[in-house]
């Protein structure tokens, strides 16, 4: 899996998890942290602190063997 790849599937996680606790949140930034060579694996994401007009949320990826590959944070415009 390319960096491009992770990047497009953590943008993806990010969002979703935005949207499920606030509808209409939009992407406003997004980083991306690889620590290990690119694999498949499981998307975990979290809601990290929520202010009155954005949303912080971060991802981690994890292989199956459960290491840590990569790790994502983003910010969220809510709308109002």
């Amino acid at each position: 899996m390319s960096e491009a790849q992770i990047a497009a599937q953590f943008a993806e996680a990010l969002n979703a998890a935005a949207r499920a606790e606030r509808a209409g949140a939009k992407l406003v930034s997004m980083e991306m942290t690889l620590t290990d060579d690119a694999a498949l694996g499981e998307i975990r994401t979290r809601i990290a602190r929520q202010t009155r007009t954005l949303m912080f949320v971060e991802a981690e990826l994890f292989s199956a063997g459960g290491a840590r590959i990569a790790a994502a944070s983003s910010v969220h415009k809510i709308a109002e």
